[in-house]
């Protein structure tokens, strides 16, 4: 989720003064030289934008539009350099009233304030079904909310999950996605086959954890916790070691030197996991990458790619030599 901020002028009543579409009529009237010119762009009457404008007018204590009667070149309607002036600080406070408000929902709602990483890692708690997964998690929950660690958690379903049928024939009409929202769920059907990890699944919809669970019947190319039971497997479903984070249950028959924990024993389960595998996860973020407004976490190779090459070309310019923060967008 993203918002996004608009910003208005207000008189001491609350009433709206100035805003968007006062905005765009006064652009208009001065591109076009006519109200009435205007008044048509916007789909409106010529009665209705001389209303809104005078009314206007009226709350700012100003003149606005001058308008000329008669013939030729002379005739129309322009801009006063109030007016100007005005449409001058409207659009320096909007662009740095937004530049200001991306700074404050990162602060309020990714956790900046508090020196959380606006990316959690993420570890993959995997076993066969009925193994013990989720009562896992519970446990690892139960022990990191007192350690002052917040702890999402993503179902990696299996199964095909049937939607219903109206989002159905949505998808099959054309849309990009279908978005169910209800108070305690979310459920986005995507037309086809998805390019979305648990990584990205993660960086978009949990912000503010310190960290994220991922539980799947598969096994995953992430730091995995491995439960691993007996009666219900010959072989852990983790199969390289630096995959392995730890092993919970019973212990693998050819596997004696992976790290192995009982299930009663979950805080030194959680010493190891943050000593060994997470390491530090309060530091900031340095760099993020945002492709069409969602979060793509990169590996810390990747990281150093890109953030060496940016950094190399700022650097490169005139009265860059000394960059710190750099920030760049890039729109097409």
């Amino acid at each position: 989720m993203r918002i996004k901020s608009k910003f208005w002028l207000e008189d001491d009543r609350g009433k709206v003064v100035f805003g968007e579409g006062r905005r765009r009529m006064l652009e208009l009237i001065g591109q076009l030289g006519s109200m009435q010119a205007a008044a048509k762009a916007l789909n409106m009457s010529y009665r209705g934008v001389w209303a809104r404008i005078k009314a206007t007018e009226d709350r700012l204590g100003c003149k606005l539009i001058e308008t000329s009667v008669g013939r030729g070149k002379d005739r129309g309607s322009r801009l006063t350099p109030e007016a100007e002036k005005l449409l001058e600080n409207f659009k320096l406070m909007t662009e740095k009233g937004l530049a200001y408000s991306d700074e404050l929902f990162e602060s309020i709602f990714e956790g900046r304030r508090q020196g959380i990483k606006s990316v959690a890692p993420v570890l993959a708690v995997v076993g066969p079904a009925g193994s013990g997964k989720t009562s896992l998690i519970g446990r690892l929950i139960a022990e990191w909310a007192p350690r002052g660690k917040r702890i999402g958690v993503i179902h990696l379903h299996e199964e095909e999950i049937q939607t219903a049928e109206p989002d159905q024939g949505l998808l099959r009409a054309g849309a990009q996605a279908v978005i169910s929202f209800h108070l305690d769920h979310l459920v986005v059907d995507l037309p086809g086959p998805s390019d979305l990890t648990p990584e990205s699944v993660a960086a978009n919809y949990a912000l503010g954890s310190d960290l994220v669970l991922v539980e799947s019947r598969r096994r995953l190319h992430l730091p995995s916790i491995e439960v691993f039971r007996l009666d219900r497997q010959k072989a852990p479903l983790t199969r390289r070691n630096r995959d392995l984070a730890a092993v919970v249950g019973d212990r693998p028959p050819d596997k004696p030197d992976w790290p192995h924990f009982d299930l009663d024993q979950v805080p030194a389960l959680v010493d190891h996991l943050e000593k060994n595998v997470l390491g530090d996860t309060q530091d900031q973020e340095k760099i993020k990458l945002v492709v069409d407004g969602r979060r793509v976490p990169m590996l810390p190779f990747v990281k150093e790619i890109i953030k060496n090459a940016v950094i190399g070309m700022v650097r490169s310019l005139k009265s860059c030599e000394n960059a710190g923060d750099i920030d760049l967008n890039i729109r097409r």
